[in-house]
């Protein structure tokens, strides 16, 4: 049987190891990312571009950034101010979030690859001249703003929330224990920021060269393409990447690895 470890916001780590396991898998989880407010200054400015009625496009790059919204604006003020632009949702769990939390329906989603890239591919030739606003943590990937750009819209970036490193903990110490002994086959990364705190912090404890070591005896897993190419900019490519940018998928490919 497969022993995955994976890092993920405090809030998702149970589902997230519930979900692995029953894939058939042992699962070892550790907080990666806590997620805090969006200042009143991004709401307030948002609100007031949204109010004005120069938004043509919003892009969902996340539930998260859903749920932060509705819960700030209320939601009837958030169906009320989102109503009528042309609604673009990450992937899958967003565009469940929009409807079930929000109340709204998206009108676009990439097909398969749920990332920046995806999103940029699938609003290609749409935006010229448009004003498209971004709803997404403080640590959006900077590949969403160029593609977007490139495309010859205006950018309108809105931070519903922000992310904050977690650190050292207890659950991943253990993870790290495990790699070095050999007890966890595979480590999951489900976010560029989450691969680069991870490596990080390893690298504080083992030091670059024994932690690549280390790395270089196990499987690594990226959810997509951003974190693909973060890990290999950071030193160690990916060797299992989902066709479908999803938490499941990515876990369904880690076990059919084996």
């Amino acid at each position: 049987m497969i022993t995955v470890a994976f890092t993920r916001p405090a809030d998702k780590l149970d589902d997230s190891i519930r979900l692995a396991e029953s894939l058939g898998m042992r699962a070892m989880g550790a907080p990666s990312l806590e997620i805090l407010e969006g200042y009143d200054t991004e709401y307030k400015s948002a609100e007031k571009t949204l109010t004005t009625g120069d938004v043509d496009y919003v892009v969902f790059g996340s539930g998260t950034a859903i749920d932060k919204c509705v819960h700030r604006f209320g939601l009837e003020k958030f169906k009320k101010l989102f109503t009528g632009k042309v609604l673009v949702a990450i992937g899958p769990y967003t565009a469940k979030i929009l409807k079930s939390i929000g109340g709204l329906n998206h009108d676009i989603m990439p097909v398969l690859d749920y990332s920046s890239y995806g999103i940029v591919k699938a609003l290609n030739g749409k935006l010229d001249g448009k004003n498209i606003m971004l709803v997404r943590s403080d640590s959006g990937s900077a590949v969403l703003k160029k593609g977007l750009l490139e495309e010859g819209a205006n950018v309108i970036e809105f931070a519903s929330y922000r992310l904050k490193k977690v650190g050292i903990t207890t659950d991943l110490e253990k993870i790290f224990e495990g790699l070095k002994e050999g007890s966890v086959d595979v480590i999951g990364f489900t976010s560029p920021m989450s691969a680069e705190s991870f490596l990080s912090l390893m690298e504080g404890k083992y030091g670059k060269e024994e932690s690549m070591k280390i790395l270089s005896e196990r499987k690594v897993a990226a959810i997509g393409r951003p974190t693909s190419m973060r890990l290999t900019m950071l030193g160690r490519a990916p060797d299992i990447v989902p066709e479908k940018t999803t938490f499941e998928d990515m876990l369904i490919s880690i076990r059919n690895s084996e």
